[in-house]
């Protein structure tokens, strides 16, 4: 599978405006690191609402969208509220969720990419002949 393949199987996981800039950076990557930007498990914007929808005010979506202090902060505030802020919270993030969700992927695959450029680079850099400019100084 290429990049753009890739991209156009998984759009929906991404926020629409960052789809250029990822393809854009996927294509300067090597195959290898490319493969790994592809296989890391992105998360479900649907899945992530239907937990909003159905758990919400217990934080699970946020848990699932890997945002963990937001999910404990949702949690507190029904618990310590007796649901009043965690359902109004609640309300608030079934409109946000899905955006939160395809944000932390692309953050997600800018992060594999960072990774994986620096790799390549080193590999570049270990290849290069090492010459020696002859002077006594390095010497010592």
């Amino acid at each position: 599978m290429n990049n753009h393949d890739f991209l156009m199987i998984n759009a929906n996981k991404f926020p629409r405006e960052t789809l250029p800039q990822l393809q854009q950076r996927l294509d300067g990557l090597s195959p290898e690191s490319q493969y790994s930007v592809m296989s890391v498990s992105y998360k479900e914007p649907l899945v992530a609402f239907v937990l909003s929808f159905f758990l919400g005010t217990l934080g699970i979506d946020r848990f699932y969208v890997g945002d963990t202090g937001l999910g404990v902060g949702k949690l507190v505030a029904t618990v310590l509220t007796f649901g009043i802020v965690g359902g109004i919270w609640w309300f608030v993030d079934l409109f946000l969720i899905m955006r939160a969700c395809r944000l932390h992927n692309y953050e997600q695959a800018i992060r594999m990419m960072a990774y994986a450029q620096p790799r390549q680079q080193a590999t570049q850099a270990e290849q290069a002949p090492q010459s020696d400019d002859s002077s006594d100084f390095d010497d010592f």
